[in-house]
C-alpha cells in the first residue's frame, strides 16, 4: 500500500512568491469557512484565490463549486463546472451525488449543449506525448517496484531503474515542461472522485526514496509557478506519520503532532480530517494525508490516540 505523509519540507513559505503563499492563505480561509458552514464566505476567499492568477488547482474548483450548489448559485456553479471541464474532466464526473442539485437545474440544461465544445478545448491543447510518456514512465517503475519483496528483490534493487526513470522523467519535463492540470488532465479515480494526488506522483515519490536529485528543483518550481499544489508535494517528499489509518480507524501519533509538526499547520489538518470523516455530507474534497498501515496493533497509551472513523 502506498503510503503517504506530511510536514516539514524544503519549500517554505519563505521561499513562494509572494501570489503563490497568497494563494494558499485564501484557499485555507476559505477551506475554514467550509468547514463552519459559512458558504458564502469560503465562495469569496475561493474568489480571491481565482483572482490572483485568473486559476486555481482543480480540488479547490471543486469545493467552491459545490459551495455554490448550497447556496443554489447555478450561473457561478457553471463557470465552475467549465473550469473543471476544461482541466479534462468529463460529464461522467458530474453523476455523482454531491451535484444531484445542479443536475436538476434549467441550468444543467443548457449548459449540456455546450459541454462538447468545451471540452474539445482541453483535448486541442493537452499534451499527449507527455500523457503517453508519464504512462510508460510509470509502467516501467512499477513493473520494477512491484518486484520487490518477491524472489529475495529488495528496495535497492529497483534503486537503478529509478535513477534512470528519473533522468528520462527530467528530459521529458525540460522538453515539454512540466505536466501540470491543463496539459495532462487531473487524476479522477472511478469516474467520480477527484484525487489531488497527480497519477505521476508514485515518480517522485519512488524518487524521494532513492535520493536521487534529478527530480527535486524541476518539482519546487513547479510549486512556484501553480503547477503542482505545496501540500502535495510535501506529502510527498516528507516521511511524517502523524495520522495514520490502521483498518477502519484514524489515529493520531502525539509524539510527530506535538514535537516535530507545526502546530498550526498540524491543528489545521486536524480539523480537516475530522470534518472530512465525520460531517462532510455535502462531500467537499480536502486533501488529509494519511500514513496507512496494514498490520500493525496498537494501543492507545498516550503516543496514539483515536481521532476519528476512516471510511474510503
Amino acid at each position: 500500500m502506498f503510503l503517504l505523509f506530511f510536514s516539514c519540507t524544503q519549500i517554505s513559505n519563505r521561499d513562494l512568491p509572494k501570489e503563490v503563499e497568497t494563494y494558499n492563505h485564501y484557499v485555507a480561509q476559505a477551506e475554514s469557512f467550509i468547514m463552519e458552514g459559512k458558504y458564502d464566505k469560503a465562495i469569496e476567499y475561493y474568489g480571491k484565490s481565482y483572482d490572483l492568477h485568473n486559476y486555481m488547482f482543480a480540488v479547490d474548483i471543486e469545493n467552491v463549486l459545490i459551495c455554490c450548489i448550497q447556496l443554489k448559485d447555478w450561473d457561478k456553479s457553471i463557470f465552475w463546472v467549465e473550469q473543471l471541464i476544461k482541466k479534462g474532466v468529463t460529464i461522467v464526473f458530474f453523476d455523482s451525488k454531491r451535484f444531484e442539485l445542479l443536475r436538476k437545474s434549467r441550468k444543467w440544461e443548457n449548459f449540456l449543449k455546450s459541454y462538447e465544445e468545451i471540452y474539445s478545448e482541453f483535448q486541442n491543447t493537452r499534451d499527449k506525448n507527455l500523457i503517453d510518456s508519464l504512462a510508460v514512465l510509470k509502467e516501467i517503475d512499477q513493473l520494477q517496484y512491484c518486484q520487490i519483496g518477491i524472489e529475495d528483490t529488495k528496495f535497492a534493487d529497483v534503486i537503478p531503474v529509478t535513477i534512470q526513470v528519473d533522468s528520462l522523467f527530467t528530459n521529458l519535463i525540460k522538453n515539454n515542461g512540466f505536466p501540470s492540470e491543463e496539459k495532462t488532465g487531473v487524476n479522477i479515480i472511478k469516474d467520480t472522485i477527484l484525487s489531488s494526488y497527480p497519477s505521476f506522483g508514485v515518480l517522485l515519490r519512488h524518487s524521494y526514496q532513492a535520493n536521487s536529485n534529478y527530480l527535486d528543483s524541476l518539482s519546487t518550481k513547479a510549486v512556484k509557478n501553480m503547477e503542482l499544489k505545496k501540500e502535495v508535494y510535501r506529502s510527498i517528499v516528507n516521511d511524517n506519520f502523524s495520522f495514520i489509518v490502521i483498518g477502519n480507524k484514524i489515529y493520531e501519533d502525539k509524539i510527530f503532532t506535538t514535537y516535530i509538526a507545526d502546530k498550526e499547520e498540524i491543528d489545521f489538518l486536524r480539523r480537516k480530517i475530522v470534518f472530512k470523516y465525520s460531517k462532510n455530507k455535502e462531500g467537499f474534497n480536502f486533501y488529509t494525508p494519511l500514513a496507512s498501515f496494514e498490520n500493525l496493533e496498537i494501543e492507545e497509551d498516550g503516543i496514539y490516540t483515536f481521532l476519528v472513523d476512516y471510511k474510503e
